[in-house]
């Protein structure tokens, strides 16, 4: 696998666990009343929604484009 789609792989992993952890500060916030937490939580989970729905796109725009390159038998 060559090395910058390994990286972005990563960045996904990392976006993921961002959006999870921020997903659990919102909900601890929400159920505790803790308006400083939900300030932490609410803009990690939008980033980690934010970057791996980007991936997801540009990984089914990809997919597509090599699906219209390969020519059908």
């Amino acid at each position: 696998m060559k090395a910058h789609i390994l990286w972005r792989h990563l960045l996904v992993v990392a976006s993921t666990i961002c959006g999870i952890i921020g997903m659990g500060i919102v909900f601890d916030a929400a159920l505790g009343g803790g308006l400083a937490e939900l300030g932490i939580g609410i803009p990690m989970l939008f980033i980690g929604l934010w970057w791996s729905g980007r991936e997801l796109g540009l990984s089914m725009m990809a997919g597509k484009a090599r699906k219209a390159r390969v020519p059908k038998p």
